[in-house]
Formats: structure tokens, sequence, C-alpha cells
């Protein structure tokens, strides 16, 4: 994994997003993007850890917002 690089999740915020954040920050992920339709008020599990947890609201099966959030707001790189 490259620290410096992040790495998305799409339906991140499910049990199933979450348990593949975890296992990505195992081996060695420090930026996790979580993306999803509603972000989640509870993203307790990462707070007392050093990964950057970014989440973000959106409809993955919208193509024209994904690529707006990609081109203006995602960090780069992303690698995974």
């Amino acid at each position: 994994m490259d620290e410096d690089a992040s790495y998305l999740i799409t339906g991140g915020f499910g049990a199933i997003g979450r348990e593949c954040a975890k296992m990505l920050a195992r081996k060695g992920a420090k930026n996790i993007i979580l993306i999803g339709r509603n972000v989640p008020s509870d993203l307790g599990e990462f707070e007392k850890t050093d990964i950057n947890i970014i989440p973000v609201a959106l409809d993955i099966s919208n193509l024209e917002a994904f690529e707006h959030w990609y081109h203006d707001q995602a960090p780069k790189p992303i690698k995974g």
C-alpha cells in the first residue's frame, strides 16, 4: 500500500464497506475514501486510529456527480 495514496470504497458506510476499510488499514492504507448515499453520524471505529477516513455522500450510479467529485474534490492519487 502507498501511504500517500487514497483508496476508494463504494458502499463504504455499510458493514461490508467498513470491513473492507479495516482490511485496507491493516495492509497499510492511510487515506480511505468511503462513498455512499448517506454519510452516517458515527464512524467511531476509525476515530482512534491514524487512518484518514474521507466520508463522501454521493450516489455512485450518477456518473455526472461522480465525475464532478472526482475532478474537483477527490484527493489524488487514488490507487484503488
